[in-house]
């Protein structure tokens, strides 16, 4: 997710001037690899925000902005949210609130983990061979897939596991919230539906 910080005199300039190409265009690659779940471009303004006018490659998720927006708001975050506020990264570009972002992909049916140099995707319906592994410090495009390159194992391993713990993570509840089971005559109706 990339994010652009400044008063709305550069966010409207950059709406007009930039927007359609830059943003756009990474969003149409992304789109065209299927991904354009993941591709979320924000323009963020903020009173007394330090970074006006910088961009950040900072990962976030879009649970984040819950709790950035009631901190900016100077309102209490529940509990039940889990986010991590943005705050920080408002006020300096280079900072880092996560170390990685977890992705649904669009299908439903594989998550997506992104931390700074890979994206890691793994497709739950096909077994344990539908995965993908990009670097992106050296093909940013995602052309080559490098799961299945024997340099790379010892990656693929690492980013496995921290895939597993995030999916895990992203499945229990926050604290204080209840998830209750449909009731399966309820089940069958929204399966009906879809």
């Amino acid at each position: 997710m990339k994010i652009f910080f400044d008063s709305s005199a550069f966010a409207k300039r950059f709406i007009e001037e930039a927007g359609s190409d830059k943003v756009e265009s990474q969003c149409s690659k992304a789109s065209a690899l299927g991904l354009s779940i993941i591709c979320v471009s924000k323009i963020i303004s903020a009173p007394g925000m330090k970074s006006r006018g910088t961009r950040t490659d900072s990962l976030v998720e879009m649970v984040d902005f819950y709790p950035t927006l009631a901190e900016l708001a100077g309102l209490p975050t529940p509990v039940k949210i889990a986010g991590v506020s943005m705050v920080p990264v408002l006020n300096d570009p280079a900072a880092k609130t996560r170390d990685s972002a977890l992705t649904q992909l669009k299908s439903g049916n594989g998550h997506s983990i992104r931390t700074e140099r890979y994206r890691f995707t793994r497709w739950e319906k096909g077994g344990k061979n539908m995965i993908e592994l990009y670097d992106w410090q050296s093909d940013p495009d995602e052309m080559v897939n490098l799961a299945r390159n024997p340099e790379y194992n010892k990656t693929v391993e690492k980013m496995e596991a921290l895939w597993h713990k995030r999916v895990k993570a992203a499945s229990i509840p926050p604290a204080g919230v209840k998830i209750k089971p449909l009731p399966p005559s309820k089940r069958k109706k929204i399966s009906k539906k879809k």
